[in-house]
């Protein structure tokens, strides 16, 4: 009987502890607000293997984006949380860097068709569309600060299929010579091969929905976004394509083209360079140039003349003028931010100095660069003519009241007249606080009685 008692007794402690630890499994499967495989079992300090609970929102995406009625099959966003990073500017999967196409698939497109861009949100891309739903789950979400998406360094874009498939690295070129670096993010359903509008717009750019469009249509924008290729933004686009240059796909290839590999950035510690030929490294400046073009038109009331206090990189550059602070310039102060975003020189210390020519060439600048010196005490449009003058040049020029000043040569324009970059007086006119032609390309306007001291010029 004694015996039966603590039978009993042992029984009913043991059905205790397994209620006891029944029910804590069952609050570790209910609980929303953390993963159930946590160890914290209450007094048992034991590891159970429980269910991890999921999350089952979706992101629901309205009618708004210009490429048209979205479907409510919009998929699970959080598939993504993984690679799925916003307003990135930085990491390899995403901006990371780019070089042009050589010897890829060419395409020739017909005369003035292409002149005009769209946009659309990258965040519009939904399961239902398998193709750029792979893209996006192998590259995550990432915009430059113009609110671009990009991969490699390319702009993700939607054209047709005449131009490849979703993941292909394209280049386009328009007919004035400007190269944009592209990857195919979406196919356009059109009933002309080339493009919507009857061909008149062949590329329409995936954008951050944030910064693009107004708070009514899902952004934080205050008004809609201009079109690229616009007076006001990214003017170099603004005429017909020529042609495209498919470079392979990414899937096969993430990493770069299949006929020219991207560039690896390297330690610093090593005082190693890239690779690239002397066109790409010119490419790779006028990119940039071009980029920071808008944020010196847009804030260019804000921006002093300044041959002392300059800051010294394009982001903090970015965000003095963001915060509306008077902030410094000087002629070469774009080209030194795109030298350092280049890897090239250490925060915006290269110059002309008369008689003595650049100073503070780096190392890595000097290695990928050579002096040359056959224009020396010439105008700039004499040595033009002469074909002295090679496109992409730095050229530093003597005034002729005892200053100098630097620019980047970007050839002629179409009635023969001198295009440069820089961010100097040129930029701005004199009369207005404004800079109307941001970096570049503009007009050169310095006179005949100025004379090149050096030019500094890219080389394989």
């Amino acid at each position: 009987m004694k015996q039966s008692k603590m039978t009993l007794i042992a029984l009913i402690i043991i059905l205790i502890g397994l209620a006891l630890c029944t029910i804590h499994i069952v609050y570790a499967d209910n609980q929303n607000s953390k993963e159930a495989s946590s160890n914290d079992l209450g007094f048992m300090q034991q590891s159970f293997d429980t269910k991890q609970v999921e999350h089952t929102s979706k992101t629901k995406l309205t009618s708004y984006d210009k490429s048209g009625q979205q479907s409510d099959a919009t998929g699970n966003l959080s598939d993504l949380s993984g690679n799925l990073t916003t307003n990135s500017s930085t990491g390899s999967n995403s901006l990371g860097n780019y070089s042009e196409i050589v010897g890829g698939s060419e395409t020739k497109i017909p005369k003035g068709l292409g002149k005009k861009h769209s946009y659309t949100s990258w965040q519009s891309i939904n399961s239902s569309n398998k193709d750029a739903f792979k893209l996006v789950k192998k590259t995550g979400l990432h915009f430059d600060n113009e609110g671009f998406a990009k991969v490699r360094g390319r702009y993700v874009v939607i054209c047709t299929k005449v131009f490849g498939d979703v993941g292909d690295y394209v280049d386009f070129y328009k007919e004035n010579g400007t190269v944009i670096p592209c990857i195919i993010g979406d196919i356009k359903n059109s009933s002309n091969k080339w493009g919507t509008s009857s061909g008149k717009d062949v590329l329409d750019f995936f954008v951050d929905r944030a910064t693009w469009y107004p708070v009514d249509e899902g952004g934080n924008a205050s008004k809609k976004h201009v079109n690229p290729g616009t007076k006001s933004f990214h003017s170099e686009w603004s005429g017909a394509l020529a042609k495209s240059v498919n470079g392979g796909s990414f899937f096969s290839n993430p990493t770069g083209t299949k006929t020219v590999q991207d560039s690896t950035v390297v330690d610093p510690s090593t005082d190693e360079i890239t690779n690239k030929t002397s066109s790409e490294y010119v490419h790779q400046m006028i990119e940039l140039l071009n980029s920071y073009s808008p944020t010196f038109k847009q804030y260019g009331k804000y921006i002093v003349r300044s041959n002392g206090y300059v800051p010294r990189t394009y982001n903090s550059f970015l965000k003095s003028v963001k915060k509306h602070k008077t902030t410094g310039a000087n002629c070469v102060t774009c080209i030194n931010y795109a030298l350092e975003d280049m890897g090239l020189i250490d925060s915006c210390n290269l110059y002309f100095k008369h008689r003595s020519g650049f100073r503070n060439v780096t190392s890595k600048l000097a290695r990928v660069t050579k002096r040359v010196n056959k224009a020396n005490g010439m105008s700039v449009k004499e040595a033009s003519k002469k074909g002295l003058l090679k496109y992409g040049d730095i050229v530093g020029l003597n005034l002729s009241n005892g200053s100098q000043h630097t620019f980047v040569y970007a050839g002629l324009d179409k009635k023969g007249r001198i295009l440069n970059y820089e961010s100097g007086g040129a930029a701005r006119k004199e009369t207005s606080p404004h800079f109307p032609y941001g970096c570049g390309p503009f007009r050169f306007t310095y006179g005949e009685s100025h004379k090149i001291g050096s030019i500094l010029r890219f080389t394989d």
